[in-house]
């Protein structure tokens, strides 16, 4: 860094510092008293001068009014040449009531038309100074030098004309140049007795300052210690030079103290490095813990992961039973009362079903093993999709639940269609859960990418901002609870657990999923008006197609009775669902085979040959893995391949990847419904194009 150049005032002694300064604020308050003198003088001269000739328009006004009366033009110049005996007035114009000049005065030098002239400058654009009159009574004003005065000219309250009077300041100018000069003499007198003043004065300052100046001199260059400097006064300067006579005093001490400490700094250098050794130890030794007590978090995070994925799995399977049954029950004949109770089942089971997949989505997230994926989707069938699924929700509470997309909204775009289904289906699920009257709003718009780190015009032009809102009429959440509303296991009040139900993890799982796919949420609540939780992604743009743009659908039970002449084999161990599959597919009209290991499945699949095979990934003796690779080395003798779809209870990215590797062709996560069973049956029936089922991803039955 280079020094700062010193400036010429730098090097100026500080009495010659002292002398300008106080000189400088001498002439600038000098100066200052001086303008406002002599603005107040000019501003009270112009008044002065304006008051006289008003006084003397309105005597002339007075004299001219008879004359106007009776239209003795004569008379009224005699009234105007009577303003010669007055110096100054160079001009006076008496006008009728027409504003055309009925008599008039002037000076050789001036001609009468220029001075009437001059007087519309200060009228209003398109008025006369008569009709100017007329509405003020008195107009006044300085053009070119000249001051104007004009007055109405009446008789008995009766309108004649106006009388105008021309100055041409000159007297004033002459007073006014007087005074300035005055002025000017007193300012100039009174700089030069300060400046006087200060010369003689500047010692009373100087003289502590440069005392101590040479003391330190002295301590600098001598090392004396022992000088003290005299105290003159009590003000500021005695403060200053007692406080450099202090501290002199504890230089000299500190000096006294460091010889005796470099006597014994040898032993104390010692001592410091044994203290250091000690220390590095005990550093170390913390290191090692911290590293066992990480070790150990990492396990027990693991731990937890695989209990919650377990726990699942265990939860999941009977969950099929019962959803799978309370399905083939509804499609049976049931009373207006059987009904309602087998409907009530299925809702608290999707309940249930909805919580454990909330807790196994949380675990995914802290185990950091949740991946999102960037394909095509259609943004307008995705919130089609929301609507349908969450309208009979909306309808018992006679609730309105509306879409709305801005105009020029881009709809298709790449991103993740299934985590953005989940975050709407969280949202808008928690507005109708906690909204009792009125109605929710899902408000959808895109806008151009703010995102900095794309620099070049081209790539920002690629990718859009897509911002959804979700407004409700709800009971709303107080601001200090705010804060908190993202925070997993948490709500805005615990009374709301028992009255609306959840587990507090729906808006966590929100807020993590949405940073996971780059982008922001908030919350902005009014308490008793309503809600409204906004996200905003930064995706990119995909190209308009009418094909290839999954968006995950919600399967209920099938409308219709279509039959599909199938022989299926079900590799299931657990009674119930063997149950559920031989159910369901016989209402889909399949044949259907049951094996309840891998080993039995594998035999039955050579003895039978069927057109699909319902594989569970986890069976006594031979799990669906290892059967499905035992069936695939047979098939390869044969020339064949059967279609073969994993049921599981396990929802990881990492059984999806197993199944795959094992040579399993889709994927059907437990518990499912009835739809999802017959929409993948359907896709992977012996007719079906190949090379379509092939492309699809696994990942579309995830949410099945």
């Amino acid at each position: 860094m280079k020094p700062k150049k010193k400036s010429k005032y730098s090097i100026v002694s500080i009495r010659t510092k002292l002398i300008l300064t106080l000189g400088f604020t001498a002439l600038l308050a000098l100066f200052m008293m001086a303008a406002s003198m002599a603005a107040y003088e000019t501003y009270n001269a112009r008044n002065n001068l304006v008051d006289e000739l008003v006084s003397m328009a309105n005597l002339i006004a007075l004299n001219s009014s008879v004359a106007m009366m009776f239209n003795d033009r004569n008379a009224a110049l005699e009234d105007l040449s009577a303003l010669s005996a007055k110096q100054g007035i160079i001009g006076a114009i008496l006008y009728d009531t027409h504003g055309a000049i009925y008599a008039d005065f002037s000076r050789d030098a001036v001609s009468i038309n220029t001075l009437a002239h001059e007087v519309k400058q200060i009228c209003k654009p398109g008025m006369s100074p008569v009709e100017m009159i007329t509405s003020q009574k008195m107009l006044s004003g300085v053009t070119n030098g000249h001051t104007h005065v004009i007055l109405p000219v009446t008789f008995k309250n009766n309108f004649l004309g106006a009388i105008h009077l021309i100055d041409d300041m000159q007297q004033q100018k002459k007073r006014l140049a007087a005074y300035y000069l005055i002025v000017a003499g007193i300012g100039i007198t009174s700089l030069a007795v300060v400046l006087v003043l200060s010369s003689k004065l500047q010692s009373i300052f100087t003289r502590p300052l440069f005392d101590v100046i040479d003391s330190m001199r002295q301590v600098t260059r001598k090392k004396d210690y022992q000088v003290r400097v005299k105290k003159y006064s009590d003000d500021e300067f005695g403060v200053l030079v007692e406080q450099f006579n202090q501290m002199i005093k504890e230089i000299q001490a500190r000096d006294d103290r460091l010889n005796i400490y470099s006597s014994s700094l040898e032993s104390r250098v010692k001592q410091r490095t044994r203290d250091l050794s000690k220390a590095k130890e005990e550093l170390e030794s913390t290191v090692i813990h911290l590293e066992k007590a990480q070790k150990k978090a990492e396990e027990a995070s693991q731990v937890k992961s695989q209990f919650l994925a377990n726990m699942s799995h265990e939860i999941r399977t009977p969950m099929n039973g019962i959803i799978g049954m309370t399905e083939i029950l509804l499609s049976s004949k049931l009373s207006e009362e059987q009904e309602t109770f087998a409907v009530n089942i299925l809702k608290s089971a999707r309940t249930l079903l909805a919580i454990i997949s909330d807790i196994l989505d949380f675990s995914k997230i802290e185990a950091g093993k949740l991946e999102v994926e960037s394909i095509a989707f259609d943004l307008g069938s995705l919130l089609t999709d929301i609507k349908t699924l969450l309208m009979f929700a909306a309808k018992d509470k006679d609730l309105t639940l509306t879409v709305e997309i801005e105009k020029e909204t881009r709809l298709f775009l790449m991103g993740d269609p299934t985590r953005i289904r989940q975050v709407l289906i969280n949202l808008v699920g928690n507005a109708i859960k906690f909204t009792e009257k009125g109605g929710v709003a899902i408000m959808v718009s895109t806008s151009m990418n703010k995102n900095g780190e794309l620099h070049n015009v081209d790539d920002r032009n690629h990718w859009t901002d897509l911002t959804v809102s979700i407004k409700d009429t709800g009971i709303g959440i107080p601001a200090e609870k705010q804060k908190n509303i993202f925070t997993p296991f948490s709500q805005a009040d615990a009374s709301f657990t028992r009255k609306y139900g959840g587990t507090g993890l729906g808006l966590a799982i929100s807020s993590d999923l949405v940073s996971l796919m780059g982008g922001t949420i908030n919350c902005t609540s009014i308490p008793g008006k309503g809600s409204t939780f906004s996200f905003v992604l930064p995706l990119k743009k995909a190209e308009q197609t009418t094909k290839d743009m999954p968006v995950p659908s919600h399967a209920d039970l099938p409308d219709n009775t279509e039959k599909i002449n199938l022989h299926v084999l079900v590799a299931e161990d657990n009674i119930t669902n063997q149950d559920v599959f031989s159910k369901m597919l016989k209402t889909f009209g399949c044949t259907v085979d049951i094996a309840a290991t891998g080993v039995d499945a594998r035999d039955k699949f050579i003895a039978l040959k069927p057109d699909i095979i319902l594989m569970d990934c986890q069976m006594p003796k031979m799990d669906g893995y290892q059967a499905t690779r035992e069936i695939r080395k047979h098939e390869a003798t044969l020339g064949i391949h059967t279609p073969i779809i994993a049921i599981t209870a396990h929802a990881m990215a990492d059984d999806r990847k197993n199944c795959r590797d094992a040579g399993m062709d889709d994927f059907l996560t437990k518990p499912f419904m009835m739809g999802g069973l017959l929409e993948i049956i359907k896709k992977w029936k012996p007719h079906t194009n190949r090379a379509e089922a092939d492309s699809a991803n696994i990942s579309d039955n995830e949410t099945r």
